[in-house]
């Protein structure tokens, strides 16, 4: 084990245990903004089925989310057959169509798409 002051000056070897794997640096995605739920209903061979099996909120072919908006003003959503639900500020919730979900996180005006908050009540 080196010491404390060989590290500093540089003269210690980096164990090959100690390197790290870049693939496990990334997690390969082609919707970022996406939460890691969604991520995996969007890659999905079957979309539905997965929102489905992961107790996501889903009716006919549209997933519940909540979007967060660089801005105030949801109108660009209606470009997807979104109608937007309660909005507080940036952040809405609506029902999207689930084979939508990539193309609209790659929006400039979306910041992120995650599950909503569910309301507990005793």
């Amino acid at each position: 084990m080196p010491s404390t002051a060989d590290m500093i000056a540089g003269e210690s070897e980096v164990s090959s245990q100690a390197t790290l794997d870049e693939g496990s640096l990334a997690k390969p995605t082609t919707c970022p903004k996406l939460d890691s739920a969604l991520s995996q209903v969007a890659a999905s061979s079957d979309p539905l089925e997965t929102a489905k099996n992961l107790n996501l909120r889903v009716e006919q072919d549209k997933i519940q989310v909540s979007l967060l908006l660089a801005g105030d003003d949801p109108s660009f959503l209606k470009e997807f057959g979104i109608e937007p639900g309660s909005q507080a500020g940036q952040e809405i919730q609506a029902f999207v169509p689930i084979n939508q979900l990539c193309e609209i996180a790659k929006m400039e005006e979306v910041i992120t798409i995650r599950i909503p908050a569910e309301v507990m009540l005793p």
